[in-house]
């Protein structure tokens, strides 16, 4: 699947996958979408890639109408149980700064974009937050937030880059609020409200 972005230089190219190799005993209610982002430096040239993204749907409505929701579903990829931590309590209902912030969403799937991350000659652009806002308009149907976690992919793991992490994860969540997110007390995620997509695209 390969969508253009605004300025047509620039495109993404994703796939999605529901099965996840049976990394997760309950996966049918997780679905991964990679993506490759993909630059086109000439009219005739070929694309090449210049960044990837990744992001995961969980599909936390069907889990509450199978009366199956744990949010140990997601025990196997640490990131995705701790943001599952910070949203849901453990009846499959928004966590009260949550419900406090967006008291009117009703879906309870979300959109967590995981990572996006672009090479240093294609940064500065704001390219990010439009990748971000494309996967959001493509994916995110049907979905009562989209939640990201901004930590700088070349530091969140390294303590010794600790200090330089916490500021740079600040500036980034504070990059996405140009794009609607807001951060969410207590926790290190920003989310943004999609109530107004009406039903999750077919593509």
């Amino acid at each position: 699947m390969h969508h253009l972005l605004s300025n047509d230089q620039y495109f993404v190219k994703y796939t999605i996958d529901s099965k996840l190799d049976n990394l997760f005993s309950d996966n049918r209610y997780l679905s991964r979408i990679d993506g490759s982002i993909l630059c086109l430096t000439g009219p005739d040239s070929e694309a090449v890639v210049c960044g990837r993204l990744r992001a995961h749907l969980l599909n936390v409505n069907e889990m509450l109408e199978d009366q199956n929701f744990k949010i140990d579903t997601w025990h196997e990829d640490d990131e995705l149980h701790d943001i599952a931590q910070s949203i849901y309590t453990f009846s499959g209902q928004w966590t009260e700064v949550l419900g406090a912030t967006w008291p009117n969403v009703e879906s309870m799937d979300v959109l967590v974009i995981e990572d996006i991350f672009l090479e240093n000659s294609h940064r500065g652009a704001e390219l990010g937050l439009v990748v971000a806002d494309r996967t959001i308009a493509i994916f995110g149907r049907g979905c009562g937030l989209a939640v990201i976690c901004p930590w700088p992919t070349e530091l969140k793991d390294c303590d010794d880059e600790e200090n330089a992490a916490e500021h740079a994860h600040s500036r980034l969540g504070e990059y996405a609020e140009r794009i609607g997110f807001k951060a969410i007390e207590g926790t290190d995620l920003w989310a943004k409200s999609l109530e107004h997509f009406i039903e999750r695209s077919s593509n």
